[in-house]
């Protein structure tokens, strides 16, 4: 990975956030050691900022796991959603977790945390009332409120039968207007890439769809607002994670 020191982070604070994100997304990390020939996968099960410590999975090898313990180089990696991530480990401990065997070790000093930020996507707090206004023939204008946005699409909850049948994978809609509270709002074009139901257990009333959408048309000026506006609900959740703690 070149250039290594412009993605890692030292502050604590953030790499607290960052190690979360994995937690949050499930995240499988390989945990590397002996010379970088031994491996297994694991996952960090939580984060005792109290205690400045990390869980994290036990290996499924009674032997890596007591060669782990004994090794002197341990580096952590992971690669999901555009980001690549790792850091050092140290000081390992077995433990059991939940009365399981797991490992502990000091949250590490510092992260490498290299982000396409392309790929990056970020829920919109319903709260921020971001939506995307679609203009469509012989029907009045349609506000869906904004789910998640990236620098390449967002998407946004549907409940209406009719806009469903309207925006199937594939459709192209020329004349829309994206709306970021408090950061900006233009025109856009956009192509439907996805639909999915996130409540199917609800009755078909109350189920909601997630209409997933990529941008066709953004001008450079408005593709920095959305920057911005990813930005800002970074820092918001931060600051929120750390008022949590």
């Amino acid at each position: 990975m070149s250039d290594a020191s412009s993605f890692s982070i030292y502050s604590p604070r953030q790499i607290v956030h960052n190690l979360s994100i994995l937690i949050k997304n499930k995240c499988l990390l390989s945990v590397r050691f002996g010379e970088g020939k031994a491996f297994f996968l694991t996952a960090i099960l939580e984060i005792d900022e109290a205690n400045n410590s990390i869980v994290f999975d036990y290996g499924p090898k009674e032997v890596l796991n007591q060669q782990l313990l004994k090794a002197t180089r341990i580096t952590f990696e992971a690669d999901f959603a555009g980001i690549k991530a790792s850091f050092k480990g140290s000081m390992l401990e077995q433990i059991l977790y939940n009365g399981e065997p797991a490992f502990s070790m000091p949250i590490p000093e510092s992260i490498f945390w290299m982000q396409r930020r392309e790929f990056f996507r970020i829920k919109s707090p319903r709260s921020k009332g971001s939506y995307c206004q679609l203009v469509l023939e012989d029907h009045e204008a349609v506000n869906l409120m904004l789910y998640d946005i990236s620098l390449t699409g967002f998407s946004v909850l549907n409940t209406s039968a009719e806009i469903s049948n309207l925006l199937i994978p594939g459709t192209q809609l020329e004349k829309s207007r994206l709306v970021l509270s408090g950061a900006g709002e233009d025109a856009i074009s956009f192509k439907v890439c996805s639909k999915l139901v996130i409540n199917p257990d609800k009755i078909a009333a109350l189920k909601i769809q997630k209409i997933g959408c990529s941008f066709t048309r953004i001008t450079p000026v408005f593709e920095s607002t959305v920057q911005r506006y990813i930005n800002q609900l970074q820092r918001e959740s931060i600051q929120k994670t750390s008022e949590q703690n």
